[in-house]
């Protein structure tokens, strides 16, 4: 069984949660012009929200239950279109900034709880539980222990939506400094989900912008400088909407990405599944929605 150290885990996103202000992701990013390092993670969020609100049934009397919300990016977003939201994260660091931020928004019907997810029990019924990234935190047999709990929770026709990094191959064990993480294999990590009781009813990249926006810092400085190039290089950011079909492309070739870049590439992806029933059908694949 892959080891993950929770207590690096937790460490590093105490260390998240002390560097930074609550107005860290409230911008407005101008397409039109060079993207700083905060403006390019909130192109990233906004193209995750867009993804998420698309599929995930949402109303102002929604209850939202968030498994690992971190320093609180997503509750800023659903919380003021939701009737309730409950975030929970281990880090109280992060917590601390994720109730700032809600305060320096004035958002009502939102409660923070420190636990680990694995401990925590869900405070009623909610119509969507959101696993924002902390799945591959966590062991298989952690998963499978907490699937039945949070199946349980879930209020009739509730939605279960994870947000993970997988892979073609694998599973990966990444170890990155304070980030500890399993990178599981797509069709692997559906079968564990739906073992417990679950069907998949949608899947998708989470975003595609990345690898252009990244790719600004390496642009040489008299280059950015250069008349027009910041705004070609901005709009070509328009490619996000064609880049998950090149990314299908790279994930679908056997071993391709390993084998080009030296190790196996990963991909952010949306999850959604369903309390299972007779009759449920099947997905193959990110973009693919069960009819």
């Amino acid at each position: 069984m892959r080891e993950i150290d929770q207590e690096k885990v937790r460490a590093d996103w105490e260390r998240i949660g002390a560097k930074f202000s609550p107005e860290m992701w409230d911008t407005t990013v101008d397409v039109n012009a060079p993207l700083s390092a905060r403006e390019r993670w909130e192109f990233r969020h906004q193209s995750e929200l867009a993804t998420f609100l698309k599929h995930v049934r949402l109303t102002q009397d929604s209850a939202v239950l968030e498994l690992g919300c971190g320093a609180g990016r997503w509750a800023v977003s659903l919380a003021p279109q939701v009737g309730r939201f409950v975030g929970v994260d281990f880090a109280e660091n992060s917590l601390v900034l994720a109730r700032r931020r809600a305060e320096h928004r004035g958002l009502t019907g939102v409660e923070f709880h420190r636990a680990s997810v694995t401990e925590f029990e869900p405070p009623g019924k909610f119509d969507v539980i959101y696993a924002s990234g902390v799945l591959p935190c966590l062991r298989d047999d952690e998963i499978l222990e907490m699937l039945p709990k949070w199946r349980a929770a879930l209020a009739p026709g509730g939605q279960f939506v994870s947000r993970d990094s997988l892979v073609r191959s694998g599973p990966t064990l990444v170890k990155s400094g304070g980030y500890h993480a399993i990178h599981r294999n797509r069709n692997d990590f559906v079968a564990l989900v739906e073992s417990a009781g679950f069907k998949k009813v949608w899947a998708d990249y989470a975003f595609g912008w990345d690898v252009a926006s990244r790719a600004w810092q390496y642009v040489p400085e008299r280059l950015k400088k250069a008349p027009g190039f910041a705004r070609a290089y901005s709009a070509a950011l328009g490619v996000q909407a064609r880049l998950p079909a090149l990314m299908r492309g790279l994930m679908a070739a056997k071993d391709g990405t390993k084998r080009i870049l030296g190790r196996q590439l990963h991909s952010h992806e949306f999850h959604l599944f369903e309390v299972a029933s007779k009759g449920g059908g099947e997905s193959d694949g990110p973009g693919e929605t069960v009819r």
